[in-house]
């Protein structure tokens, strides 16, 4: 088992139904190299479309920041509706992957600007 924040995921696809195998995989395609580091570069563009001027302005100041977070939330409840609706675009590994992305997004943007206030 290796352990992912909250969730547990086997890397053994042995005693899995087959309906299960093919979310693993999926869940394989969004989860990051490392499960204990987030490498905004690496791991967002995955989920996101970013272009690298972006994730730059990011880095260099808060409304940078804020518009990054915004732009994942969008994501966020983009793939929010397509699950509710009962979509086939929808896919539950990347809805996860993006809530956490989130997560982590905010928790940087607290520690790093902590007089601007989250929108």
């Amino acid at each position: 088992m290796v352990k992912t924040g909250h969730l547990q995921a086997s890397l053994s696809e042995a005693g899995l139904p087959r309906s299960d195998r093919g979310a693993l995989r999926a869940w394989r395609a969004f989860e990051p190299t490392s499960v204990l580091v987030y490498e905004r570069t690496r791991d967002l563009p995955r989920l996101v479309p970013f272009w690298p001027a972006e994730l730059a302005a990011a880095e260099a100041s808060a409304e940078g920041h804020l518009n990054l977070i915004g732009r994942i939330r969008r994501a966020v409840r983009r793939e929010r509706r397509n699950g509710v609706a009962g979509s086939w675009l929808y896919d539950a590994a990347r809805h996860r992957a993006l809530v956490e992305v989130l997560r982590r997004e905010e928790r940087l943007f607290r520690g790093r600007w902590r007089r601007q206030p989250l929108r």
